[in-house]
């Protein structure tokens, strides 16, 4: 990416944004805002000369003035923006931030703070004590069964780009009503939606056992050691590609077990799981990684090699993505660094620069004209009520992002084939929300329905395999002859462009090949992060994606393809652990086996009722005569040699709570390592609505995400509900056709009528 990359009109050219607070989300909101062309001032922190690494990679193409505003002149200031995203202590207590919304009914205030009301670890933000409150941590597979520290931020990374999602969504309806909102999005909203699977289960059964590995639950979704030493992610999912890996690795009649009975259904079974977990690992261990590679590949089934995190800004496809920024920081150095995961050609983002020192009194923002609107400000049922959206996607990344843009409002049509989408029970949640009609494409009908149909839409969401789209008509240029304010948006494995462009890739995949696994394994062997972690950040940047373009076609008026791949979002991903300083990586930070923390002060221990996850302002300070004075009765001489040791001593025969009231008063914040069924009846969580218990099939009872954001006017109400296959056929055929014709398609089988879909949870796979 360089300076002449920036083509048509710049997306958010002219939005205003104030950036407030601490803490990692808000800086990372503001980055991928400026990536698009606003322009971000941020207030607090480092001067500029003073920048981390990691910081000024946070805080690229922004003007930072290094003094907090007073009170009143962040009012000043704020009376002239678009957007402020306040981070915790912010400085603008609440009644104040409503005055400046009063006397700016156009501005969209963005809250994101730690929790809902007081977090309970206090005003730390700390990663790892989110993950172990959530549940994160101990729903993550491990050897031991005992909580897994994750060595990336990614329950950040979810949170931040659907947090920008959300702001850009408001400017988007900003354009219709004239009137800016406040939206919420904290930290128990954005756990909801990377954690969904996680916090999707049957109410009544316990905790499964996460003793299995770090593998995972899947014997062919996994990763597999060659017979070279080397690891290779195989991403044979779903009973197609189950089917053909046996095949390729020349054990097909394993399927002749009566424990399989011809088939791949009941691989979940925890004593089949293990059985054909070993066949597999058997088999690939007669031949090299890059053979392996080659033959699978050959089978059309994604796979690729484990690969280093230090490695992977320097692969030509990364680099063909943009994904790799070279950018000179004064007073640091040349920072290489992460690109911007959303491409969106025709309305190119501004170049990324280096973060730029400003005084107040330069930020030059005039008080905007008064809004033209009269009469109270409408109320919607969210911010994107009346756009409609065509979402064809099967899996996780294509539904999921349709299902976020249905939490935003918007009317989503999921597209299937007759006979149902084949993931739709595995992958229950991630259509929530959506109307469903079910077309068969290989009939020439069938691709006239799809035409017509996508006529009526402001953007189709295409995850599809590669060339898929040009043979359904569901490319860009086909979609535009029709109608050409069309937005389309594509998700792919590597993209659409460069050496790797068009190969298939998943989730599975792309974690390893960008060093993920390698990373949180460390020295031992890669892990399989129980979070589609890739899939989960494809489906919000993609909604990101899509917003920004619906806020670009608001200023001008055309229509755009737009598009995403899970290589720019594992590289979004790792963010700032992937940046290099002159050349040389910058974090170093790598996990391990079950791995715990790094430093005395930043890890778990193992408590007399569990775990507890402590987090000090500094990973490696502690003070024994602090802790002594705390209650926590470590041991000098122990401590001296050595500090995790000693601690872990002292706290072994207390309480988690008796634990963390001590910590405190020594200065630590610690929470216990919740297991799920425990974050599932958390009162708060249930009262606020952040997890819902929904009636299930035959009596069952299972728990799901509520809202993913609290917003002001344009709040959102009800349930979202995963639909029958072809469910809404005839009420969205009703729209386009005649009840005769309507009837003849159905009698021809171009189209099908299904039932409401029976609410009820598929099979864990991770």
């Amino acid at each position: 990416m360089t300076a002449t990359d920036t083509t048509g009109t710049v997306t958010l050219a002219g939005v205003r944004v104030v950036e407030l607070g601490t803490g990692s989300i808000a800086p990372i909101v503001g980055m991928l805002l400026a990536d698009h062309g606003a322009d971000v001032v941020r207030f607090g922190g480092p001067p500029v000369g003073a920048l981390s690494p990691q910081e000024a990679f946070r805080h690229r193409s922004k003007r930072l003035v290094a003094s907090p505003p007073t009170p009143e002149e962040a009012a000043v200031l704020l009376g002239a923006a678009d957007l402020c995203v306040a981070g915790p202590g912010g400085g603008i207590d609440s009644e104040r931030r409503d005055t400046i919304l009063r006397e700016n009914p156009r501005l969209v205030w963005l809250d994101l703070p730690l929790w809902d009301g007081p977090a309970p670890w206090g005003d730390v933000e700390s990663h790892g004590l989110l993950a172990a409150w959530t549940g994160m941590a101990a729903r993550q597979t491990s050897f031991s069964g005992d909580p897994v520290e994750p060595v990336y931020d990614l329950l950040f990374s979810s949170h931040a780009a659907w947090a920008a999602a959300c702001a850009v969504a408001c400017l988007v309806e900003r354009e219709r009503s004239g009137f800016g909102q406040r939206v919420t999005v904290s930290a128990a909203h954005g756990m909801l939606l990377p954690l969904i699977g996680v916090l999707s289960v049957d109410a009544d059964i316990p905790d499964p056992s996460t003793a299995i590995g770090s593998f995972g639950r899947h014997p062919t979704y996994t990763v597999f050691e060659c017979g070279d030493g080397r690891w290779l992610a195989c991403g044979a999912l779903g009973s197609k590609f189950e089917r053909a890996i046996l095949n390729v690795l020349g054990i097909e009649s394993i399927l002749d077990d009566p424990r399989l009975g011809g088939g791949t259904a009941s691989y979940s079974a925890p004593d089949v799981f293990a059985w054909v977990r070993s066949e597999v690992a058997a088999a690939f261990r007669t031949r090299d990684c890059d053979d392996w590679v080659e033959r699978i590949s050959a089978a059309g089934i994604p796979c690729g090699p484990v690969g280093h995190r230090d490695d992977w800004l320097d692969r030509p496809q990364v680099a063909a993505l943009g994904e790799r920024v070279e950018l000179a920081v004064p007073g640091l150095g040349t920072l290489t660094m992460p690109g911007t995961p959303n491409h969106l050609p025709s309305s190119a983002g501004a170049p990324v620069a280096a973060p730029r020192a400003v005084e107040l009194g330069e930020v030059g923002w005039t008080p905007r004209p008064a809004p033209a609107v009269t009469g109270p400000a409408p109320l919607r049922p969210g911010p994107l009520a009346g756009i409609r959206i065509l979402n064809t996607g099967s899996f996780v990344a294509g539904p999921y992002s349709g299902s976020l843009m249905a939490e935003l409002g918007a009317e989503v049509v999921k597209l299937e084939p007759t006979g149902g989408d084949p993931f739709r029970q595995t992958g229950f949640m991630y259509s929530r929300g959506m109307r469903s009609i079910a077309i068969d494409l290989a009939s020439a009908e069938g691709r006239e329905i799809l035409d017509d149909l996508a006529g009526t839409c402001d953007v189709v969401i295409c995850s599809l395999r590669p060339g898929a789209e040009r043979k359904l008509g569901l490319d860009h240029e086909t979609l535009a002859s029709r109608r050409p304010d069309i937005i389309t948006t594509g998700i792919s494995g590597f993209g659409e462009v460069g050496p790797q462009a068009g190969r298939p890739g998943v989730d599975m995949v792309l974690q390893a090949m960008s060093g993920m696994m390698r990373a949180q394994g460390g020295d031992d062997e890669p892990v399989v992060n129980t979070l589609a972690i890739t899939d989960f950040n494809a489906a919000a940047l993609t909604c990101l994606g899509a917003v920004l373009a619906l806020y670009h076609r608001a200023q001008t008026g055309g229509g755009q393809h737009i598009w995403t791949s899970l290589a720019d979002v594992a590289t979004y991903t790792q963010g700032a652990g992937l940046v290099k300083l002159d050349g040389k990586p910058v974090s170093t930070l790598n996990g391990g086996r079950d791995y715990k923390g790094t430093g005395c002060a930043d890890r778990y221990y193992r408590v007399a009722d569990g775990w507890l996850r402590v987090a000090g302002r500094d990973r490696d300070a502690l003070d024994p005569d602090e802790l002594i004075a705390a209650g926590i009765d470590v041991d000098k001489e122990l401590f001296a040699r050595d500090r995790v040791a000693a601690v872990a001593s002292a706290l072994a025969d207390l309480g988690a709570k008796e634990a963390a009231d001590r910590l405190a008063r020594a200065g630590l914040a610690a929470v216990p390592a919740r297991r799920v069924t425990e974050v599932l009846r958390d009162p708060l969580l249930l009262a606020s609505g952040r997890i819902e218990v929904r009636a299930g099939e035959e009596g069952t009872v299972f728990t799901a995400p509520g809202r993913y954001a609290a917003f002001g006017r344009t709040a959102l109400s009800g349930h979202l509900v995963t639909p029958g296959a072809g469910q809404h056929t005839r009420a969205l055929l009703a729209e386009l056709y005649p009840a005769e014709r309507i009837e003849e398609l159905l009698r021809a089988g171009v189209v099908e009528a299904g039932a409401p879909m029976p609410q009820r949870l598929g099979a864990v796979y991770r």
